[in-house]
């Protein structure tokens, strides 16, 4: 039998460790997720699948708001449904999934979205695809034609998060499905880590832009970004 229940603060390692099995990702990156979960407090939207005392999979259900005609609309943030390579096609993210859609309702969370691995096990529990990702591959070279401007980019610090911020949250409302970042989320998407850098644009004494990506190599040659 399967069993349904909320994570405890304890176990939060446990669940960044199943994270780094399911999705590939190299430590310390779970303990990392897990103290993000901890200092935001919020093990209790972390969902644990137990069989027979063992945990076999994991889901969080983040909670969030997306703007749609300038209104912050209540939305569970789903993210990394994982179950154990061995214990899969057993029902269990199902499980998993139906447990979060019944605390979604509860807490009056009227939408969610997430960015699906595969389509059928969401598709089947209700959720239906809404937009699309691309990928674009561009030769480096090709940057050398773009049209010069007399404003220069410069790499953001610390002190330029607040600006960051308020310049999203002055233009999020504006643009249908924008994410009401908590402040948990900013912390994260402006920390100083390998691989991730932000650039923005001066402009009028404040700023007029900005950009965040992360670069990693490919396997066979170029860089994602």
């Amino acid at each position: 039998m399967i069993d349904i229940r909320p994570a405890t603060d304890a176990e939060l390692e446990l669940h960044g460790a199943l994270r780094e099995q399911g999705y590939g990702f190299t430590p310390p990156h779970g303990a990392q997720w897990a103290q993000t979960v901890r200092s935001a407090g919020l093990a209790e939207r972390v969902l644990a699948a137990e069989i027979d005392g063992r945990l076999v999979g994991t889901t969080s259900v983040w909670p969030l708001a997306q703007y749609f005609g300038g209104r912050a609309v209540p939305m569970g943030g789903v993210g990394s449904v994982v179950v154990v390579p061995e214990w899969r096609g057993r029902g269990i993210c199902s499980a998993l999934l139906g447990a979060a859609i019944a605390e979604m309702g509860e807490r009056g969370e009227a939408i969610s979205t997430l960015g699906p691995a595969t389509v059928g096990v969401y598709r089947r529990a209700g959720w239906e695809l809404a937009i699309d990702q691309h990928w674009r591959r561009v030769p480096t070279a090709a940057l050398r034609d773009l049209t010069p401007s007399e404003r220069r980019e410069r790499p953001a610090t610390e002190s330029d998060a607040p600006a960051l911020r308020a310049l999203y949250e002055r233009h999020a409302p504006r643009q249908a499905g924008s994410i009401v970042r908590p402040d948990w989320m900013w912390e994260s998407r402006l920390a100083t880590r390998p691989g991730r850098y932000c650039f923005l644009v001066d402009r009028d004494g404040g700023i007029g832009g900005y950009t965040t990506y992360s670069q990693s190599r490919r396997t066979r040659g170029g860089y994602d970004i």
